[in-house]
């Protein structure tokens, strides 16, 4: 079999293209993603005020009060935060332990990482890489290539950056049959439309 990592010409490559509904899906999540925090926020301050209106006075004799709604708000913006920040890593999981099961499995090396740094001066700014990989279906011996997109809060990860380096290799999953599905198995999630595009 050809091996992608010595570039041989007799491969013939395949360019996975975004799919058409990549905008579609960052889109929905970014609108998503308010709604979500919106109810952890309104439950956060049902849970606090239910504490201390109800719960608080039977058990310890005192007198109602909504004085736990601050609270409550907290933790809800706490959980809400949580839960936007790991979703994409929580669908990668599951994707990946599906695929790990009935996918198809190919070792995939790193063309090149286009790495973009976002200044916010009101916060902390963003880093989003463009990972450029390459590899050969094992079961059909066609070459694909495609692109990931990953962002960070901040000035970006030294260890993605390092997992991600060009020439490196890794490992990718993806439906029998279906590459453009493909999932690269890292402990890294890309945004939101590489995952359910």
């Amino acid at each position: 079999m050809t091996d992608a990592r010595r570039g041989h010409a007799d491969v013939t490559w395949v360019d996975i293209p975004r799919r058409k509904t990549w905008w579609a899906v960052g889109i929905g999540w970014g609108l998503l993603q308010p709604v979500i925090l919106a109810l952890c926020l309104f439950w956060g301050g049902v849970a606090g005020v239910s504490v201390t209106w109800t719960l608080l006075p039977h058990l310890l004799g005192i007198r109602h009060s909504v004085g736990g709604l601050p609270v409550g708000f907290i933790i809800g913006l706490a959980v809400g935060l949580t839960v936007i920040h790991n979703a994409r890593m929580w669908v990668q999981r599951a994707r990946l332990r599906r695929l790990r099961k009935r996918g198809s499995r190919a070792t995939a090396r790193v063309a090149a990482v286009d790495r973009r740094y976002r200044y916010n001066p009101k916060g902390p700014g963003s880093t989003s890489y463009i990972v450029r990989l390459e590899w050969i279906d094992p079961e059909t011996g066609a070459g694909h290539r495609f692109r990931r997109w990953y962002r960070f809060m901040g000035k970006g990860s030294s260890e993605f950056e390092k997992a991600c380096s060009t020439g490196a290799e890794v490992t990718v999953r993806y439906p029998p049959g279906r590459a453009s599905r493909a999932v690269v198995d890292l402990p890294f999630a890309p945004v939101m439309a590489d995952l359910l595009a």
